[in-house]
């Protein structure tokens, strides 16, 4: 997975990025996440996934970001063939990826094997830092 910098395009409502947190910690964690906000002060961001709002308690899974750290917090994603991913609890490697389409198939890498083709919005895909690399 590539990572361009957050100031490589003005953020917008709907956006998906790849949001850190702990930076400053050894053990970053980061997950896929929807702008859901952009304001002068902060960008709010959101659940990526299926079940993204329907808790019917929007408010305490969103994320509030200063504008001050969305450089260092956030990324826009630009997942590769050859990414190694974590999908349903299972190591996985994409196997086909489309540029500007959020559409993959990918390999299971256990001793079960098998693949699966979706939409990332569909998949519980949590990024490996291993993989990740700026551009």
């Amino acid at each position: 997975m590539i990572l361009h910098a957050f100031s490589s395009k003005a953020p917008q409502l709907g956006d998906v990025v790849v949001c850190f947190s702990n930076t400053g910690a050894p053990k970053a964690n980061a997950v896929l996440a929807l702008i859901e906000e952009v304001g002068d002060e902060s960008i709010i961001v959101g659940p990526f996934g299926p079940l993204a709002g329907e808790n019917g308690d929007e408010g305490s899974s969103l994320s509030s970001i200063p504008i001050s750290e969305a450089e260092q917090r956030l990324s826009y994603p630009e997942i590769e063939v050859g990414d190694t991913l974590l999908h349903r609890g299972r190591p996985a490697c994409v196997r086909e990826a489309q540029q500007y389409d959020w559409h993959l198939k990918i390999e299971y890498t256990d001793s079960r094997g098998g693949e699966f083709y979706g939409n990332v919005m569909w998949m519980d895909l949590q990024p490996t830092l291993e993989t990740l690399t700026h551009s």
